[in-house]
C-alpha cells in the first residue's frame, strides 16, 4: 500500500470518527492521547509520535487532502521507502526540536509549566517536510511549482512565532529544513548512482 494511501485511511477514519460520531470529551482524549507535548514524549514517546502525525482536528478535511496531495507529490518524486524516511524524521525531529526548546524555557522559567501539557497533533510537520523536499528537488513543474507556493504561504507565517518561540513554528521551520536536507541527499544520491552506473555497450563476437 502507498504511503498517501495508508495516511489518508487512517488519518480520514479518525478524522471521521471525530467530525461524526465521537463526542466532546472522547475527541478531548483522543487527542490528549496524541499530543506530542512533554508529558505524553516523557511517559510514552512512542505511541505519541505515532499516533500524533494522523490526528487532525474535526472537520480538517481540506487540511487531509493537502497532507494527501503533498506525500503523494513526494511518493512520486521518491518512491514510498525514502519519502517515508524524508517525512518520518522530519516529524520525529521537528517534535524534539520545538518540544526540547520548550522544556529548556521551562526549566529557565521563561514559560510556564502548564505548557508541558499543550495540544499538539496533526500531520503539518510531515506536510511542511514532503513539501520542501519536493520544492527543491521536483522534476516536473506542474508538480514542483504548487508546493513552493504553499511552502512558501506557510512559511510568511513562521517569523512571528519564531519571535515569540512559538512551538508549532519552531517545529514547522525545523521540518522544512529535514525535508530539504534529507531530500536533497537522497536526489544527489540518486544522481550520483545514475552517473556511476556503467554504460551497457553490444557484445562483441
Amino acid at each position: 500500500m502507498s504511503l498517501p494511501i495508508a495516511f489518508l485511511l487512517t488519518a480520514g477514519m479518525l478524522t471521521a470518527l471525530q467530525s461524526w460520531m465521537f463526542e466532546p470529551t472522547e475527541r478531548a482524549a483522543l487527542v490528549d492521547w496524541a499530543s506530542t507535548n512533554l508529558t505524553n514524549l516523557r511517559g510514552r514517546p512512542i505511541e505519541s509520535l505515532a499516533g500524533s502525525a494522523f490526528v487532525l482536528e474535526p472537520d480538517r478535511w481540506s487540511h487531509l487532502t493537502i497532507a494527501v496531495l503533498a506525500l503523494a507529490a513526494l511518493v512520486d518524486r521518491f518512491g514510498n521507502l525514502r519519502a517515508g524516511l524524508i517525512v518520518g524524521a522530519a516529524h520525529v525531529i521537528g517534535t524534539t526540536v520545538g518540544q526540547g526548546l520548550l522544556a529548556a524555557r521551562i526549566a529557565l522559567r521563561h514559560a510556564p509549566t502548564d505548557l508541558r501539557d499543550m495540544t499538539d497533533v496533526g500531520p503539518s510537520y510531515l506536510v511542511i517536510a514532503a513539501l520542501a523536499a519536493v520544492a527543491l528537488t521536483g522534476r516536473r513543474w506542474p508538480i514542483r511549482a504548487p508546493a513552493i507556493t504553499l511552502l512558501t504561504w506557510n512559511a510568511l507565517s513562521w517569523p512571528e512565532g519564531l519571535a515569540h518561540a512559538n512551538v508549532a513554528d519552531i517545529g514547522h521551520l525545523t521540518a522544512c529544513l529535514t525535508g530539504a536536507v534529507t531530500g536533497g541527499a537522497l536526489a544527489l544520491r540518486g544522481r550520483t548512482a545514475r552517473g556511476a552506473a556503467p554504460a551497457v555497450g553490444p557484445v562483441g563476437g
